[in-house]
């Protein structure tokens, strides 16, 4: 029998160990990666497998996800710079609330309100989208996909004090392909002294990414259609809207990027007239990059500030389409537009 030296034996290991790393390094997502270092190590020291790995190491997120209920699925959050903490819902109809570190500070189940009242008997709460008004603080707005709606959601009594239906709006102006998903997956809200209700709200379509810009009339509960605006980005799987820093950030699943118009300099508030804003024939006014990602399944993004305004992190609610894990994901803020968002 012949005997391999074991130093041939030692450089096949060490061999397929380095294979096994750059595959592992290529193939994985993003937010999978991990490996532990040493402080005092740089990239210098590395071998270039080494820093294969280490690249992708320094955008990893934080998994946040410690304190979700069980088979909670994170479609959408927001976040309330006052009270320092961050609102997620989720397709089954639950609400938690949660601190900038992922801590449960409370819960809701808006199937449970639904009980109590039977003119909403056979209705599906699934919840895609999630609004906060900083003039209302003990109000959510939640965006039910369908019938395309906004529930008003008042979170000292538990109780649905309102819904406003958008759905007849979105009828209205239909999609070149009914047979896709035209409910709606996103909400966002931008306070405004033109609007007499104190603001405006942003609600998304999912097939071809179209929003369109209401106002709550709350005697009527009627949703006030103010025109629509047709986003930058591919146009189509539109899946959370967030505001920051006077921007409007769309977020889209399939096409993995997130991008952004600057709301006073492209006039996104509605005036004297209705809104018809194309993005696909003009070019957006942004002071952020355009965002790309490896992965799929992010559902719902918020930026997180203290309370003077300056950033911190970027949470992204991850809901995948098929296998994977249903979680929360925190970015530090610098660390995000690094990674993912460089200068324009």
């Amino acid at each position: 029998m012949t005997t391999i030296p074991k130093p041939a034996i030692y450089l096949g290991i060490a061999a397929f160990i380095t294979l096994l790393m750059i595959y592992i390094a290529s193939n994985s997502p993003s937010f999978t990666i991990k490996i532990e270092t040493k402080p005092s190590e740089s990239y210098s020291s590395f071998s270039k497998t080494q820093a294969i790995i280490a690249s992708k190491f320094a955008c990893e997120p934080q998994q946040i996800n410690h304190d979700l209920p069980k088979k909670f699925e994170p479609s959408d959050v927001v976040w309330d710079r006052t009270k320092q903490v961050m609102y997620v819902v989720d397709d089954n109809g639950r609400i938690v609330s949660l601190d900038e570190n992922g801590n449960l500070k409370n819960q809701w189940d808006v199937n449970k309100a639904m009980a109590r009242n039977k003119s909403f008997k056979g209705l599906k709460w699934d919840l895609e989208g999630v609004a906060f008004n900083p003039n209302k603080p003990d109000l959510l707005y939640l965006g039910l996909e369908y019938p395309a709606s906004i529930i008003e959601f008042n979170l000292l009594s538990s109780q649905i004090v309102g819904i406003y239906r958008v759905q007849d709006i979105f009828d209205h102006n239909p999609t070149s392909d009914p047979s896709h998903n035209s409910g709606l997956e996103s909400l966002a809200f931008i306070p405004s002294s033109a609007s007499k209700y104190g603001g405006y709200f942003y609600a998304g379509r999912q097939t071809d990414a179209q929003i369109f810009v209401v106002e709550l009339e709350p005697k009527s509960q009627r949703a006030i259609y103010h025109g629509w605006i047709k986003p930058p980005g591919p146009g189509f799987d539109l899946s959370a809207m967030t505001v920051f820093k006077d921007h409007l950030f769309m977020l889209y699943d399939k096409a993995k990027e997130l991008t952004s118009v600057d709301i006073l300099a492209n006039e996104l508030i509605p005036k004297n007239k209705p809104l018809r804003v194309d993005f696909t024939i003009i070019q957006p006014k942004t002071q952020f990059g355009t965002a790309k990602f490896t992965v799929r399944g992010f559902e719902g993004i918020s930026f997180i500030d203290d309370k003077v305004g300056t950033p911190k992190y970027v949470v992204i609610g991850v809901d995948p389409p098929k296998k994977g894990m249903k979680t929360l994901i925190r970015y530090e803020f610098k660390q995000f537009l690094k990674c993912f968002s460089p200068p324009i």
